[in-house]
């Protein structure tokens, strides 16, 4: 994921256009590949001017959606059976980046528009997954299997319920939903 974080930071000094997160996995890919063992990953992009929040997953780790406090949308794992993900490695057996799920989420303007359909682009997998629109508000949480797997949205929203108008950050509110999820 260290090639991740530098693509991205390369693409953003590049150019004015949001990020690509499928481009980010693709490059990151192939920079490692030398690399031994494999790795999950989901990687997320906002761009703040068409409000659009695009997404790439692999594996079981993922994202939910809030708005209001409520969950919306949780992104399905992607997994053999229950705990044993697809994973993206150098060897045989293991996924290449096509083999990841793409979310296009497009912000309108005006009512909240939740359209059942598939992603932008399935590959590999197959799976249909609902698109919807990000709106300013929206609490995005990115999670791993440890958090996805033992926490229902439910326990996260009420997390952010207790955290709605206070004063304090996103970090705080990130090591709450963290500590729950390792007591839990």
């Amino acid at each position: 994921m260290n090639n991740a974080n530098q693509t991205a930071m390369d693409m953003t000094q590049a150019a004015a256009a949001a990020v690509d997160p499928r481009n980010v996995l693709n490059q990151a890919y192939t920079s490692s590949a030398r690399v031994q063992g494999s790795s999950t990953a989901c990687i997320l992009s906002l761009n703040k001017e068409r409000g659009a929040l695009h997404a790439v997953n692999v594996g079981d780790n993922g994202f939910m959606v809030f708005m209001d406090s409520r969950g919306l949308y949780k992104s399905p794992p992607q997994q053999r059976m229950f705990n044993c993900p697809y994973q993206l490695g150098n060897y045989v057996g293991y996924e290449r980046p096509k083999a990841t799920l793409e979310f296009v989420m497009e912000a309108r303007v005006g009512a909240r528009i939740v359209k059942l359909g598939g992603p932008k682009a399935t590959l590999g997998l197959g799976v249909t997954l609902p698109l919807m629109e990000a709106i300013l508000g929206d609490i995005i949480v990115l999670g791993t299997d440890r958090l996805l797997d033992n926490m229902f949205p439910s326990k996260i929203e009420d997390v952010l319920v207790a955290y709605r108008g206070s004063s304090r950050d996103c970090e705080e509110l990130a090591s709450a939903i963290t500590n729950l999820a390792l007591f839990n």
